[in-house]
């Protein structure tokens, strides 16, 4: 899971960088990273807290840590994204 995330997270900050560097002004170029970011972060915040999901196996401490400081810290990571999403 944490492969995949980082790829996605890697290939939203291209968006960012044509953005930015290359001076490539376009709503695309905000809007689907912040899409991408906000899907990606609220998707990985969830993910433990399904029953028989990806990372229910997991072994402790991560397991309890995951749930109590982990999961919510990234689920609020992907609310600002939204909320700067909403906003632009």
């Amino acid at each position: 899971v944490t492969l995949i995330v980082s790829a996605l997270i890697f290939a939203a900050a291209g968006f960012g960088f044509a953005r930015g560097v290359l001076g490539w002004d376009s709503t695309l170029f905000l809007r689907v990273p912040l899409t991408f970011l906000t899907l990606i972060f609220l998707g990985r915040g969830i993910l433990p807290y399904i029953p028989n999901g990806p990372m229910s196996g997991s072994v402790e401490p991560f397991q309890t840590l995951n749930l109590m400081y982990f999961s919510p810290l990234i689920l609020t990571l992907g609310l600002c994204f939204g909320v700067l999403l909403l906003r632009r």
